[in-house]
């Protein structure tokens, strides 16, 4: 059996990639090759990629650095791996290294060496028969290297979902909502042959920016099953979180302002519930974003602790965008979607399960309720179960959703 490649470049691509690749090693290790196409990732201080090597004993490299067939390659890899490794305790060393570094990676050397001939010889030497990446453009990194590549030699490239797209309209960014463009989608995902997605909601949406209907899989979303989620959390480093007694623990998770963010509305409510005497709050940024307002900067704590341990913390999960409200469902916490920090739906206002609220005020009255303990929640279990049999599991009644993804991964190799 020819090879399976995952090729990740982020956080959140490793987070849907790897109960993926939990499965496919779990069944058959010596079929999966794991790498990095970002040389700015660090990969060995990761706990997803740590528990992925403890469990199983395999190698996880940079793309760059998996097949150094010449001398060149190797003094490059040798150079930016070993001499010019960011690891020393003297933060001026470190920081000159990492600019070195990164110079190298985007010079014209590396462009010279990763052409493609190495692309086409890692294929032969590794014996890889489809590559596994996520939603992306071809024009980041060597991506468009490994499509020319992948496509003289019928090598298929199956794109798996980054995140869950929980917007109900279309054209969710700021650029793309002025430009309207209704074949954006194909002329930046394009390159990729076939494109796994949660939904038939997320196939109809992606069909009506460009993409075609055949090219798209409904198989439901991995990285948010029940079964994950469990599996995540005992693998995701320990909790540093200080517990305040007699607060209420709200967290509120961020999102990029060229997600067409009201950010004024986001400031004032925030502030709001900050001058709270009974509120203890924090914000997440978003994992690849700045703040969506610096203003926000002096507002609770900002805090990068993973998600799922600010949602075990919490009492209160404040979200209107992020995806990670999931991991809150599976943790049965109370969930308040401020529909007006976004000009964007969400499905959890369509499928009626969220606390949703209009206004600094509505907000206000839904914390003050929460924390007097005069208060019903208003949305049911049902909605929140639709929500997650939808757009989670696919609409189907097996739940091994990391199956289904690398079974059709597998269809597509040519034997």
């Amino acid at each position: 059996m020819k090879k399976m490649l995952f090729i990740f470049r982020e956080f959140n691509d490793l987070d849907h990639m790897t109960p993926i690749i939990d499965k496919a090693l779990e069944l058959n290790p010596k079929e999966t090759i794991i790498t990095c196409i970002n040389p700015d990732l660090d990969i060995e201080n990761d706990s997803r990629i740590k528990y992925l090597q403890n469990k199983y004993n395999v190698e996880l490299k940079y793309i760059y650095d998996v097949h150094c067939y010449s001398a060149a390659l190797k003094l490059f890899s040798h150079i930016t791996n070993r001499i010019l490794s960011p690891k020393s305790s003297f933060k001026i060393l470190k920081s000159l290294k990492s600019k070195f570094r990164k110079k190298l990676y985007n010079s014209w050397l590396k462009r010279k060496l990763y052409n493609t001939q190495w692309m086409e010889s890692l294929i032969q030497d590794q014996d890889v028969g489809v590559l596994i990446v996520d939603y992306g453009s071809q024009y980041k990194f060597i991506y468009e290297t490994i499509s020319a590549v992948c496509r003289s030699n019928s090598i298929p490239i199956i794109g798996v979902p980054h995140g869950m797209d929980a917007t109900v309209n279309n054209f969710v960014t700021n650029y793309a909502n002025l430009e309207r463009d209704p074949e954006h989608l194909e002329k930046t995902w394009g390159w990729i042959d076939s494109l796994i997605v949660a939904s038939d909601r997320i196939k109809h949406k992606y069909s009506k920016e460009g993409l075609p209907s055949n090219k798209m899989h409904v198989l439901g979303n991995p990285r948010f099953t029940k079964a994950w989620h469990d599996k995540y959390k005992s693998i995701i480093e320990r909790s540093s979180l200080q517990t305040r007694d007699q607060k209420l623990k709200l967290v509120f998770f961020d999102h990029g302002k060229r997600n067409r963010i009201n950010t004024n509305n986001v400031y004032e409510t925030l502030h709001a519930i900050d001058q709270l005497s009974f509120t203890d709050l924090i914000i997440k940024p978003h994992t690849r974003e700045l703040l969506s307002d610096l203003r926000l900067q002096d507002i609770g704590h900002i805090s990068n602790e993973h998600s799922i341990n600010l949602i075990q913390w919490a009492d209160v999960v404040i979200n209107h965008l992020s995806s990670i409200v999931i991991d809150a469902y599976h943790l049965k916490k109370i969930f308040i979607y401020p529909n007006y920090f976004t000009d964007n739906s969400m499905i959890w206002g369509k499928y009626d399960a969220c606390w949703e609220v209009a206004s600094t005020d509505e907000m206000i009255s839904a914390i003050s309720s929460i924390q007097t303990g005069d208060y019903q929640i208003p949305y049911s279990q049902d909605s929140v179960d639709k929500l997650l049999n939808e757009q989670i599991y696919g609409n189907r009644t097996d739940t091994d959703v990391s199956l289904r993804y690398l079974n059709h991964i597998k269809s597509t190799i040519e034997i």
